[in-house]
């Protein structure tokens, strides 16, 4: 990260996306994750789909693999969405398709940093980097986006929805850039 955010200590994630000719991988790594899913495509449907785990917390987690490549298989790019069938997959594995897939016609590679400071007096900063610029910060306590906004972090998928377009779907303010 090149800003002064990566002195935040406490919880990191990275999710990396590389969009290549006929095919576009994301990876995500943190202290629990070491995963990946490539997806190739052509003529914008998914012809094939390979989820890898290096790390993953739970036993089940390998299992994934082959659902995973059921409900992609054969989608078209602009029908993988966060909310096929998530709950029959590994919401990890499940959301690095869903990356992949709005990625897959990007001309670069795309990172995402995910901060969580640790806690003090029960407050959190929550932040999300892409590309090494902050797009996004919040304060948290007691499960509560306090700042900018007044809601419970279970509930942010519907403050999202509220938001204007713009905001809502970063592709649409960066010239197809997420």
């Amino acid at each position: 990260m090149t800003n002064a955010a990566s002195d935040l200590p406490g919880y990191r994630r990275r999710i990396r996306i590389e969009p290549r000719d006929g095919a576009v991988l994301a990876m995500i790594e943190d202290d629990m994750h070491c995963m990946a899913v490539t997806l190739s495509h052509a003529e914008g449907i998914v012809t094939a789909v390979e989820p890898v785990m290096e790390r993953a917390p739970w036993t089940t987690c390998p299992g994934a693999r082959d659902q995973l490549v059921r409900t992609f298989t054969g989608q078209p790019l602009s029908e993988v969405t966060a909310r096929r069938e998530k709950r029959a997959n590994c919401t990890h594995l499940h959301d690095l398709a869903v990356l992949a897939a709005a990625h897959a016609l990007d001309g670069q590679p795309t990172v995402y940093d995910v901060l969580v400071s640790d806690p003090a007096q029960g407050e959190r900063l929550l932040e999300l980097h892409r590309d090494g610029e902050r797009l996004l910060q919040w304060r948290e306590q007691d499960g509560l986006l306090i700042e900018p906004v007044g809601v419970p972090l279970m509930a942010l998928r519907d403050w999202i929805a509220t938001l204007p377009a713009e905001q809502r779907n970063p592709r649409a303010c960066c010239n197809g850039r997420a």
